[in-house]
């Protein structure tokens, strides 16, 4: 059989099993095959007969939950597998079948068959990438540090920057200055308003008529109230 693919699944199979006599002979020339969910190449025999013959050319196998590759045999003997192959994946050889996915040629009762699984030779100077011959000079890839003593510096920002040893507390220096530049800023203060001082009220101690006919109550300032005045008596014995 040739085919570009072959694809079995869910229990999917290519078999050229007997009952009683040999079983049959399979082979397969196929560039992908791939077997899933119980799917199954045999050429299993029953009874006295012996297993087929099985030969599967393909680039890549792969052989997932519980698929079987197999050339089992009852009473008889076991079949031949041979497999060529690039890669193979999940299946491998075993000597009974498993609840895994197996490649076997075994017989229950007699002798087994062969397996030969080969996997062709693989050029690997057509992989090899050839490396430039010239080498960076590491030196031309470093920057120059600044020279000391030329007004550099480093500063550690944060809560008071980083304490000396990891078991001393932050020393009380100042963290923060003002480094605003303040010659923009106005330096006119406001004026603020000016009120006039109030005046005395002095109580009246008389009246007088002015030029319009109207009365004015008037005081004298260095007339002292009279009935706030004490009154000097003497007294006599």
């Amino acid at each position: 059989m040739n085919a570009g693919e072959i694809f079995l699944a869910d229990r999917g199979s290519i078999t050229a099993s007997t009952a009683s006599g040999n079983g049959g002979n399979i082979v397969l020339q196929v560039g992908s095959l791939q077997l899933g969910r119980g799917g199954a190449i045999t050429t299993t025999a029953g009874g006295t007969g012996n297993g087929g013959n099985l030969t599967i050319n393909s680039d890549v196998i792969v052989a997932l939950e519980n698929s079987d590759i197999t050339a089992n045999a009852v009473q008889g003997t076991g079949g031949n597998i041979s497999i060529n192959t690039s890669a193979i994946f999940g299946a491998q050889f075993r000597r009974q079948e498993t609840p895994e996915s197996d490649i076997t040629a075994s017989s229950q009762f007699g002798l087994s068959g062969n397996v030969a699984i080969t996997n062709p030779e693989v050029e690997t100077r057509s992989f090899l990438v050839d490396l430039p011959q010239n080498v960076v000079d590491p030196t031309e890839q470093i920057t120059t540090g600044c020279g000391s003593r030329q007004g550099n510096s480093l500063t550690v920002a944060g809560r008071g920057g980083l304490p000396e040893n990891p078991s001393q507390g932050l020393l009380g220096r100042a963290i923060w200055w003002d480094n605003r530049d303040l010659s923009d800023v106005s330096q006119t203060a406001q004026k603020l308003p000016q009120t006039e001082p109030s005046r005395e009220i002095v109580e009246a101690t008389g009246w007088i008529v002015n030029q319009k006919g109207q009365v004015e109550l008037v005081a004298d300032r260095n007339n002292n109230n009279s009935w706030r005045s004490h009154t000097n008596c003497q007294t006599r014995r």
